[in-house]
């Protein structure tokens, strides 16, 4: 599964730098814009049952309508099994792309985001990181497929959800 994300990562990365040559970053029509976001998410935690929910909150920094600076993500996620002993909230930041638009305000985005994550319940910390790919629906909505690795003591949680997200 990580290779078919990291190539459709990579697939779009070579898109966007293809199309890179037409963007004008003087262009008074190109989007460049602040966002505050909110991040919904379920899915699975690999080694523990039950289902694996996440909340985020962000602020993205568009530089152009193609390359955006997520320059702030506070999220938590938790399993629903057990809640309270696997409550592992997250700050990161990241860089996402978005292809040009596919249809009518439709395109498809990737990202990476890179950070600390600490679990409360066991109180370790460590690295932490998520890449992300899917649909922006249009401005406001963007639905996609999240991987995230979070690195505490010597294991890790590794998550893996269905994901819809909201541009404020």
């Amino acid at each position: 599964m990580k290779k078919i994300l990291l190539l459709a990562f990579g697939l779009l990365l070579l898109n966007v730098t293809a199309n890179a040559q037409r963007w004008s970053f003087d262009d008074e029509s190109d989007s460049k814009d602040d966002w505050f976001g909110i991040d919904l998410g379920v899915g699975g935690m690999k080694d523990i049952d039950g289902t694996g929910v996440d909340l985020g909150l962000r602020y993205l920094h568009e530089y152009t309508k193609n390359i955006a600076w997520n320059a702030v993500s506070l999220k938590a996620m938790a399993n629903t099994e057990d809640f309270a002993a696997t409550v592992t909230p997250q700050v990161m930041t990241g860089i996402r792309l978005t292809s040009p638009e596919l249809f009518k305000d439709m395109a498809a985005f990737g990202g990476f985001k890179a950070g600390y994550g600490y679990n409360i319940d066991g109180e370790e910390g460590g690295f932490c990181y998520e890449i992300e790919t899917g649909l922006k629906i249009n401005r406001h909505i963007f639905v996609g497929y999240a991987y995230n690795s979070q690195k505490l003591g010597n294991g890790k949680i590794k998550y893996s959800a269905f994901r819809i997200g909201f541009n404020l």
